[in-house]
């Protein structure tokens, strides 16, 4: 009965195998782990950090749906509605995706930065453009 002095191998459950690569009871951070690095911190990158606990602190407390919602609302709002006011509606929008990424640009790798910015330009322009009257 293999190695387990006749003894019946301990179950790993289902889907997981004995060598998933887990110590210490943490979960997989998925196929491809990204590492924050480890550099010094500019001063304004502490003053970002400094300035950004309460909100986030808040922002955890919240239910989970309430952000998504809320910012999905905002953006639908900001496309739709047809009076300038909109375009304040998609800036408010493009704050906060740029706050977040601000955030996280740090721990997020190249390819992720690319896609994250992207969305936060277009959402900018957006709004500069419904600002501006044209939309």
């Amino acid at each position: 009965m293999g190695d387990y002095g006749g003894m019946v191998k301990p179950s790993t459950g289902p889907g997981r195998s004995s060598g998933s690569g887990r110590r210490n009871g943490t979960p997989p951070l998925g196929r491809h782990p990204q590492r924050v690095p480890t550099q010094a911190k500019s001063a304004a990158r502490l003053k970002l950090e400094k300035f950004s606990r309460r909100p986030l602190h808040f922002l955890k407390r919240l239910p989970r749906l309430i952000l998504p919602v809320v910012m999905g609302i905002l953006l639908l709002a900001g496309l739709l509605l047809p009076s300038q006011f909109a375009g304040l509606l998609l800036l408010l929008v493009a704050a906060f995706l740029g706050w977040l990424l601000a955030l996280s640009w740090p721990a997020v790798i190249g390819s992720s930065r690319a896609i994250r910015l992207l969305v936060v330009v277009v959402v900018t322009f957006a709004a500069l453009w419904r600002l501006a009257g044209y939309g």
